[in-house]
């Protein structure tokens, strides 16, 4: 399968790359670029390959050709323009592929102290969910990551620019903003830890569909119909998806106490993804806020465990994480790859647009 192929090769290059203690930075580049691309390529020329393919093929078709109004097409402002100014739908799956995954790959490259560690785990994760599958929400989390470099800067007029642009494609990016406000401060671990507990006791006990159903009955107009809308959606359990991030959290709020870690670029990462915990926990009868929501302050992850890695000094401990990573990351991509090929939104084999069986 092509999907493991790629992720085979890149973890012997990672593989080398801790062996050799990141002594050839230049093939570390040379590979990010290169794998890159066969990324880029593989998602922009698909053809039937993951989730919601068929369903943008048929919002495609009621905007061109039905010409259903942006209200009624059931996306953003900005996805719905890409359809309009597309003449067809291998053009909106090729831009789209143009939009999240080159600036994806380039802010990899520019924030992770192990852009390969990095990579694996954006493609095991992200790229085969949402750039391969969710596209709306692949380009928005490829807004948020771009985002990060004014939250560095305290740029809040272009950070929050960068984030409504990305809200023209999924509006749940939204939840970034009060990373800006939150990024820097160096929370303590009781409240990190109770705030979290907290966060899992929501989960737990559905308390948000018991606020959200309370608010429901009062005369709120659009607010109280929004509620509704929410309550009889459909709800997932992300009880456990939240307790495996509060376990990750700990682990990385215990290594930056270890080895003191106070830069700012490590704390944006570390408070954006203890945000991402009280998003899913406070929010996870909501699946488009607790669940896709969070997705992008998630993504994180992704930047602490390269941290990790590179701040590691002794080499049995690194390939150790190395190891749990590459177990976390190949069982993350066996789930989308699993679930869309039974549910008729297939990722094996994969077809591109050039041929009807590449595998």
């Amino acid at each position: 399968m092509i999907y493991f192929s790629i992720l085979i090769l890149l973890i012997l290059c990672e593989y080398i790359n801790i062996l050799t203690n990141h002594k050839y930075k230049y093939l570390s580049s040379m590979y990010l670029v290169v794998i890159g691309s066969i990324l880029f390529l593989l998602a922009a020329f698909r053809d039937g390959i993951g989730y919601d393919y068929e369903n943008y093929r048929r919002i495609f078709s009621l905007i061109t050709i039905d010409k259903v109004p942006q209200g009624s097409s059931n996306v953003e402002w900005g996805f719905y323009l890409l359809n309009v100014i597309s003449y067809s739908f291998t053009i909106v799956i090729f831009i789209s592929a143009l939009i999240a995954i080159p600036m994806k790959i380039k802010l990899i490259c520019e924030y992770s102290e192990d852009g390969l560690l990095s990579l694996i785990m954006y493609f095991t994760s992200v790229f085969i969910m949402f750039d391969m599958g969710v596209i709306r929400q692949g380009i928005a989390i490829t807004f948020m990551l771009f985002s990060v470099k004014y939250i560095i800067n305290r740029d809040f007029k272009k950070f929050l620019l960068v984030i409504l642009c990305g809200s023209l494609f999924h509006i749940t990016i939204l939840v970034t903003i009060p990373l800006y406000f939150l990024s820097y401060m160096e929370f303590d671990r009781k409240v990190i830890y109770g705030a979290s507990f907290i966060a899992l006791l929501f989960s737990m006990f559905k308390v948000t569909t018991i606020i959200f159903r309370l608010l429901s009955m009062l005369p709120l107009g659009t607010i109280s119909y929004k509620l509704n809308y929410y309550l009889n959606s459909n709800q997932s359990n992300l009880t456990m998806s939240l307790i495996k991030r509060i376990i990750f959290l700990v682990l990385f709020v215990e290594f930056f106490k270890v080895k003191n870690i106070k830069d700012k670029k490590a704390l944006v990462f570390l408070n954006g993804y203890f945000l991402s915990i009280l998003v899913m926990g406070f929010f996870s009868s909501v699946d488009i806020i607790g669940g896709r929501g969070s997705m992008g302050l998630y993504f994180m992850q992704v930047f602490l465990f390269a941290i990790m890695i590179k701040r590691i000094e002794r080499k049995p401990l690194k390939l150790a994480l190395f190891a749990i990573v590459v177990l976390l990351s190949i069982n993350t991509m066996l789930g989308p790859i699993k679930h869309g090929n039974s549910s008729n939104q297939p990722y094996t084999p994969y077809k591109s647009i050039f041929s009807s069986n590449d595998s």
